[in-house]
């Protein structure tokens, strides 16, 4: 019983640290107040992308798992085969150059 309680807690845990998602209102596609500013969006969503792709390996799957799929840093490890700590160090270095890249292009370098 005491497993079985343990492994409850833990996936309540576990969904409380997950991003919330929610399905988008067939409306929404018009809050953008001008066109100016949908195509604004949809280029920064383009370079943000492009950045990811842009990673190495290693650091893209762990932001992959973790920023989008929405794993755990302990899950995001299991799969990978890697530690935690590998996994933490990796999503940190990932991030930063995803925003040094956006923050590139925003600039205009």
């Amino acid at each position: 019983m005491q497993a079985l309680r343990n492994t409850h807690i833990d996936r309540i845990r576990a969904a409380r640290n997950r991003p919330k998602t929610v399905e988008l209102d067939p409306d929404a596609a018009g809050c953008c107040s001008s066109t100016d500013e949908q195509v604004l969006a949809q280029m920064r969503a383009h370079c943000v992308l492009d950045a990811v792709a842009a990673l190495p390996c290693a650091y893209r799957d762990v932001v992959l798992a973790v920023d989008v799929q929405g794993c755990s840093y302990r899950e995001a490890a299991d799969r990978q085969g890697i530690p935690i700590g590998t996994v933490m160090s990796r999503l940190s270095r990932g991030r930063r150059q995803v925003i040094r890249a956006v923050d590139g292009v925003d600039r205009g370098t």
